[in-house]
């Protein structure tokens, strides 16, 4: 994880190394605290959802759908899936949003499956965001953070690219420049070209 990024992140955003003790300022800051002291100690186990690892299974609600849809990340066995967890409260995830929206535009038809997943958030607050920003890809609530926990997910706005096979090949903490060509790279397109080259 990038350090520096993750950092602002929390400051900015949600933190979410413990989500089972959440419900206060004071526990919050004692997960965070917990969770800084178990990184530096190596204590902390590997992710389920780390790198080369198959992405652990879920299946939750579509916050853009009226109804019960849930939808499950195994239905999407065979194309390649970007994974965003964010959250309204956090600036840079809503900054991101519209680069995520492009990058579903872009490559949905190629086979790309981008899927937001809001964490803790309330699904009446989460839909009147989908609404006014026009969000084209669906958006899951993960309303326990377990999903988040199970990624390993300690800030946001965190992306996980999972390929054709269920497995995690890329993860980063905000926005990076590198992510359109992993998306590419996993869908089997050439790489990525800047304006200007041929």
């Amino acid at each position: 994880m990038n350090k520096a990024a993750g950092f602002i992140c929390l400051i900015a955003a949600v933190a979410l190394p413990a989500a089972a003790e959440w419900h206060s300022a004071g526990d919050q800051a004692g997960s965070l605290a917990k969770a800084a002291a178990a990184r530096i100690s190596g204590q902390r186990p590997e992710p389920a959802g780390s790198i080369g690892r198959g992405a652990p299974g879920f299946a939750l609600q579509n916050v853009g759908k009226s109804g019960a849809e849930r939808i499950s990340l195994k239905q999407f066995r065979g194309r390649v899936v970007l994974l965003d967890f964010w959250s309204t409260l956090c600036g840079p995830c809503r900054a991101a949003t519209p680069h995520v929206a492009e990058l579903h535009r872009k490559y949905a038809a190629q086979g790309l499956v981008v899927i937001g997943i809001d964490v803790q958030e309330s699904a009446d607050k989460v839909k009147a965001y989908l609404k006014e920003k026009r969000v084209p890809y669906p958006v899951l609530l993960d309303s326990d953070a377990r999903v988040a926990n199970n990624y390993g997910v300690q800030a946001i706005p965190s992306f996980f690219i999972i390929d054709a096979k269920g497995a995690v090949i890329w993860q980063r903490v905000g926005l990076k420049d590198d992510m359109e060509g992993r998306i590419r790279e996993a869908l089997g397109l050439g790489p990525l070209r800047t304006e200007g080259e041929k």
